[in-house]
């Protein structure tokens, strides 16, 4: 078994985002602070992307720079350099320089899926989207058409309304014609005419 793969099963590693949230820093900060460490000789253990993993002795020294920076009026640059300085120069690098491939690719891996689920839920949630608009749409059609058929069918109804009451005005007039031929009745003005 490799020295990396024995360090890394006997400490555990840290993220940028994991240690910003141990010092309750911002993650931009924490970068900040490991880019002026480095250009002062120390040395983080980094990853096969070049990202930093963290150590407890790392995360130790970014507190000592916290405490420094909080009880003296000194700038982060001066506290880094302070903390930096008094760091023996054969414990500035540590025993290893990368962490294990293997969870190093685990952890990629996982991190692509996740990507992926991210992607796959945001596809997901723009096509529920479109489905809401659609159906919207969809329901005023509807609204509409039963709108539309509504008014013709009243329309309808009162057309043969108005047309049965025609056809029955009508067939009075034809039945009192008829009557009237039969009963050889004449039509009452003409009665009163001769």
């Amino acid at each position: 078994m490799n020295d990396a793969s024995t360090h890394s099963q006997s400490e555990k590693a840290y993220w940028t985002k994991e240690v910003a949230e141990i010092l309750k820093i911002a993650t931009p900060t924490v970068r900040k602070y490991c880019n002026l460490m480095e250009s002062n000789g120390y040395v983080f253990l980094r990853n096969a992307y070049n990202q930093r993993a963290f150590l407890q002795r790392d995360i130790i020294v970014l507190k000592k720079i916290q405490e420094l920076i909080k009880q003296k009026d000194i700038s982060v640059e001066q506290a880094i350099k302070t903390i930096v300085s008094d760091i023996p120069s054969n414990q500035l690098t540590p025993s290893i320089t990368t962490i294990d491939d293997s969870k190093d690719n685990e952890l990629q891996q996982i991190m692509t899926e996740i990507e992926e689920i991210k992607r796959d839920n945001e596809q997901l949630q723009t096509t529920l989207e479109e489905f809401k608009k659609l159906m919207i749409t969809q329901q005023e059609q509807i609204l509409k058409q039963q709108e539309y058929i509504a008014a013709s069918i009243e329309k309808r109804d009162n057309q043969i309304t108005h047309l049965l009451q025609e056809s029955m005005e009508n067939k009075k007039k034809k039945k009192l014609t008829w009557l009237q031929r039969i009963a050889r009745i004449s039509p009452p003005d003409t009665e009163k005419n001769s």
